[in-house]
C-alpha cells in the first residue's frame, strides 16, 4: 500500500496539468474566431493555433500513459483491498473521456459561425440550469415543476440592478444566486411534507405565480415589455462583446458547476440526498435530518438557476416574462430525465441533445418537431433510465476513500463476528444502569389502541427479546421509541432523558439505532455506501467543506469509509462492498442492514425480526453475530418469532398481546407461563 500511496500522486499531477493547460489554451484561443487583426495578449494567431495542437497532443499523451498504468494500478489495488476495489480500471478508462471532452469543448467552437456558437452558449446556460435541477430532482428526488422561477429571479435581479443601480455583472452574479437560493428555501418550507404529485402541483403553482408577478408588476419588472438595455459584462476593461466570449465564459461556469455538483454528490450530503430519495423513513432513522436536507437541496438547486439567469440576461440584453414559462421548466426537467437523473455527464448530454437536435433537424421544416419528438420517444424506450444512468457508475462514491480505508483496516480479524460466545460477556461498569425505560407508553391510531400502558426496561449490556403474536404492537413499540410514531401518552426514557417529541434523527444521534421488519436498504447505493449513510449523524462536513474538501473533511470521509469497511468485515460482507444493495441475497441484505445500524456507534440496537426468512444455517450465524454485537458493548433489544433463537440468546423476554404486556421474565419462565402459551407459544412449547 505504501507503493500505492506514492503512485497515486503521479497520476493526479498529470491530470491537473492537462486540465489547467487546457483551460489556459482555451483562454488563449478566444480570438481565433474573432474578426480582429491585432495580436491578443502579445501573442500572434499562429502561436495560438499551435497551442490548440499542443492541447490535443497532451490529451493523447495522457490517454496513452493512463492506459499503460491502468493494469499496474488494478493489480496493486486488488492485492491491497481485494474485491472491494473491483472495477477501478473501468473507472480509469471512463475518466479518460474527460480530457478529450474538455479539448473538444475548447476547440470545436473555433470552427463554427456565430449562430452555432450562440447555440452552444445556450447549451451551457441550460446545462448549468439542469445541473441545479438535478440536485433537487435527480439526487434528492423532489419533483419541481416550477424551477424556472429561480432562473427568472437571477435574470431579473441582473436586469433591474444593472439598469437602475448601474451594478456590474460581477457584482450581481453572486447576489442573483443568493436571492434565488433564499427563494428556493422559502419554497421548500411549505413543501417539506409533500412528495410526488402534490409537490409537483405546489411547485408548478409557484412557478406560475412568479411569472404572473413579472407580467403584471409594470412599475418594477416592466410587465410584458420586460427590461431592455441590459449591460454586457466586462473584466478589467475587456468587453465580452463577441459570441465566443460568452461561450468560454459559460464554459468556465459549467466546469465549475460540474466540479461543485460532483463533489457534493460524492460527499456526506450526496449520500443523504440519495438515501432520502430512496426511502425517507430509513434515511431519517439513520440520523438524516430530512428538513435540513430537503431545504439544502432546494436552496442549492436554486443557486445554480440564479447563476444561469444572470448569464442569460447579460447575453440577451433583454428579458421578459415570455422567457420563463412553464414550457421552460418542462424542458429543463426533460434534460435531467433524458440524460439520467443523478448523472452529471448525463444531464449535460441531455441539455446538448434537447437544444442541438432541433437545430440539426431544421431541414425537415414543419415536421422537425414531429421528428424530434419521435427521436426522444425512441431514446426513452431504449434507455428508460436515461442516456447515462448514474446508478451504473463503475465504482461507488467512496472510490478514493476506500483505498485508504483498506490500508487503515488492513487484515482486520473477523474473530469477533465468527467465534461463538456462549457465555454472557462481561459488562461495562454501568451494567446496572437503566438504558431504556418506557413508562405507561400508549399509542393510538384513531379509535384503535396499538399500545396500552406498556412498561418495559432494558439495562446496559442486556439482550432482551420482545415477542408476541402478529398485531401485538411490537413494531409499533419500536416506532414509538425511535420517534417514527408520536406516543399518545407515557414516556420513553433513554439514559434518564425523555425522548418523546424528538424526531427520529435526534433519537439516532442520542445512540439508538434500528433495523426494520421489512428490509429498508437504499437500493440505488452500493453496499459500503449504505453503511456510510448509517454514520451520517456522526459526521459534520457541510456544503463548503464538501466542495473544497479541506484536510479535516478528507480525514472524516476516510474514517467513515474505514469504519464502514470494518463493519462489512464484521458481518462477513467485506467482499461485496462495491455491489449494489439490491444485488445481495436476502440473508446478506439482513446482515447489511445490521452493519448500517451499527455505523452510528449506538449503545442500543433495536433489531426487528432479523431472522425472518433465514434458513437454519443463517439463523445460527445470526445468533453468533448478536453475541458478537453485545461483546462490542452494544445493548440489544430484538423482536423475533424464531423461538429457538429467542430462547437461546435472550436474558429476558417481554411478551405483548393486543398492545398489553402479559408476561416478562427469563426464557425458562416465559416458556412455562400459561398466559404466553395460550396467547402465543401454544401447548407444543411445553415439550420443546
Amino acid at each position: 500500500m505504501r507503493a500505492l500511496s506514492h503512485s497515486l500522486p503521479l497520476y493526479r499531477r498529470p491530470l491537473a496539468r492537462i486540465v489547467l493547460t487546457g483551460l489556459w489554451l482555451g483562454l488563449l484561443s478566444l480570438p481565433l474566431m474573432m474578426e480582429l487583426d491585432a495580436p491578443y495578449f502579445g501573442l500572434e494567431r499562429p502561436l495560438m493555433v499551435v497551442g490548440v495542437v499542443v492541447l490535443l497532443g497532451l490529451a493523447q499523451w495522457f490517454i496513452t500513459q493512463s492506459r499503460r498504468l491502468s493494469p499496474v494500478w488494478t493489480e496493486r489495488l486488488m492485492e491491497a483491498g481485494g474485491a472491494t476495489v473491483r472495477g477501478l480500471s473501468r473507472r480509469i478508462d471512463r475518466r479518460l473521456l474527460y480530457v478529450p471532452a474538455l479539448a473538444a469543448a475548447v476547440v470545436i467552437p473555433l470552427g463554427l459561425n456565430r449562430y452555432y456558437i450562440d447555440v452552444l452558449t445556450q447549451v451551457g446556460i441550460y446545462a448549468t440550469l439542469a445541473l441545479g435541477l438535478n440536485i433537487v430532482v435527480g439526487l434528492a428526488g423532489l419533483l419541481n415543476l416550477g424551477f424556472i422561477a429561480f432562473y427568472a429571479v437571477g435574470a431579473y435581479a441582473y436586469g433591474l440592478l444593472a439598469t437602475r443601480l448601474d451594478l456590474s455583472f460581477w457584482q450581481v452574479l453572486p447576489l442573483g444566486a443568493v436571492l434565488a437560493a433564499v427563494l428556493g428555501v422559502l419554497l421548500g418550507f411549505p413543501a417539506l411534507r409533500l412528495r410526488g404529485d402534490y409537490l409537483a402541483i405546489v411547485t408548478l403553482g409557484f412557478g406560475e405565480m412568479i411569472r404572473i408577478v413579472l407580467n403584471n408588476w409594470d412599475g418594477v419588472t416592466g410587465g410584458p415589455n420586460g427590461i431592455i438595455g441590459i449591460a454586457r459584462p466586462s473584466l478589467f476593461g475587456f468587453a465580452f462583446s463577441h459570441p465566443i466570449h460568452y461561450y468560454y465564459l459559460i464554459l468556465a461556469v459549467v466546469l465549475l458547476t460540474i466540479f461543485a455538483v460532483g463533489r457534493l454528490n460524492q460527499s456526506r450530503l450526496g449520500r443523504a440526498w440519495t438515501a432520502m430519495r430512496d426511502d425517507e423513513v430509513a434515511a431519517e432513522a439513520m440520523g438524516i435530518d430530512l428538513v435540513k436536507t430537503k431545504l439544502l437541496a432546494f436552496g442549492l438547486g436554486a443557486t445554480w438557476a440564479g447563476l444561469a439567469g444572470v448569464f442569460f440576461a447579460s447575453k440577451m440584453t433583454f428579458i421578459s416574462p415570455e422567457s420563463f414559462t412553464f414550457f421552460e421548466s418542462v424542458l429543463v426537467l426533460c434534460m435531467v430525465v433524458l440524460g439520467g437523473m443523478g448523472s452529471v455527464p448525463g444531464v449535460i448530454l441531455g441539455a446538448a441533445m434537447l437544444l442541438i437536435l432541433p437545430e440539426m433537424m431544421r431541414q425537415f421544416a414543419l415536421y422537425r418537431m414531429l421528428v424530434f419528438g419521435a427521436a426522444m420517444v425512441g431514446m426513452m424506450v431504449m434507455r428508460p433510465k436515461g442516456l447515462l444512468t448514474a446508478r451504473r457508475r463503475a465504482v461507488p462514491l467512496w472510490r478514493r476513500e476506500v483505498l485508504r480505508a483498506s490500508a487503515v483496516s488492513g487484515s482486520i480479524a473477523r474473530s469477533t463476528g465468527s467465534e461463538r460466545i456462549d457465555s454472557v460477556s462481561p459488562r461495562s461498569n454501568d451494567a446496572d444502569m437503566m438504558l431504556l425505560e418506557t413508562r405507561k407508553l400508549s399509542v393510538d391510531f384513531g379509535g384503535l389502541r396499538a399500545l396500552d400502558m406498556v412498561d418495559l426496561s432494558v439495562k446496559a449490556g442486556e439482550i432482551v427479546s420482545l415477542i408476541g403474536p402478529n398485531g401485538a404492537g411490537k413494531t409499533t413499540f419500536f416506532n414509538a421509541v425511535t420517534g417514527l410514531f408520536a406516543p399518545t401518552s407515557g414516556e420513553v426514557r433513554y439514559r434518564g432523558q425523555n425522548l418523546v417529541g424528538l424526531r427520529p434523527h435526534h433519537v439516532a444521534a442520542k445512540g439508538i439505532s434500528r433495523t426494520f421488519q421489512n428490509i429498508r436498504l437504499f437500493h440505488d447505493m452500493t453496499v459500503i455506501e449504505n453503511v456510510m449513510v448509517g454514520g451520517h449523524c456522526r459526521m459534520r462536513a457541510g456544503v463548503i467543506g464538501a466542495v473544497i474538501r479541506p484536510k479535516n473533511v478528507i480525514a472524516e470521509e476516510e474514517r467513515s469509509a474505514a469504519k464502514a469497511y470494518e463493519l462489512l468485515q464484521f458481518v462477513g460482507l467485506e467482499d461485496k462492498g462495491d455491489l449494489w444493495a439490491s444485488q445481495l441475497p436476502y440473508g446478506d441484505q439482513r446482515r447489511l442492514e445490521i452493519a448500517r445500524a451499527m455505523a452510528s456507534d449506538p449503545t442500543l440496537l433495536l433489531l426487528d425480526e432479523p431472522a425472518a426468512g433465514m434458513n437454519p444455517q443463517e439463523t445460527n450465524a445470526l445468533m453468533d453475530l448478536i453475541y458478537a454485537i453485545r461483546a462490542r458493548g452494544i445493548t440489544v433489544l430484538l423482536i423475533e418469532h424464531h423461538m429457538k433463537l429467542v430462547m437461546g440468546i435472550s436474558e429476558r423476554i417481554v411478551v405483548l398481546d393486543h398492545g398489553i404486556t402479559i408476561a416478562e421474565g427469563t426464557p425458562a419462565a416465559i416458556k412455562a407461563d400459561s398466559r404466553v402459551i395460550g396467547a402465543y407459544l401454544g401447548k407444543e412449547s411445553l415439550h420443546a
